[in-house]
């Protein structure tokens, strides 16, 4: 039951660091989902092989924090190009 952790902690963690990094410093959106998305396929691949876990709910949880990154990260740059239009 290690994976719930993963997952609820850690996960969330990096889906906003990694998504606000590349959305406000370096102004792309696609790359922030794809990191996050192969970062937590990883123990999908993994975890099974050892344990007895289904990999239909991690890779769902890997396929979630993708669309909340690629999101945050459409914000991040939609609200930087406001803000310098404003100014």
């Amino acid at each position: 039951m290690w994976e719930l952790p993963l997952y609820l902690i850690f996960a969330p963690i990096l889906t906003l660091g990694i998504s606000l990094l590349f959305g406000l410093k370096h102004k792309n959106m696609y790359l922030a989902p794809l990191i996050i998305f192969i970062a937590l396929n990883i123990p999908t691949l993994l975890v099974p092989l050892y344990q007895n876990v289904g990999r239909g709910a991690m890779f769902g949880y890997a396929l979630f924090f993708s669309f909340i990154s690629f999101f945050i990260s459409f914000l991040a740059i939609r609200i930087k190009t406001l803000r310098s239009k404003l100014s």
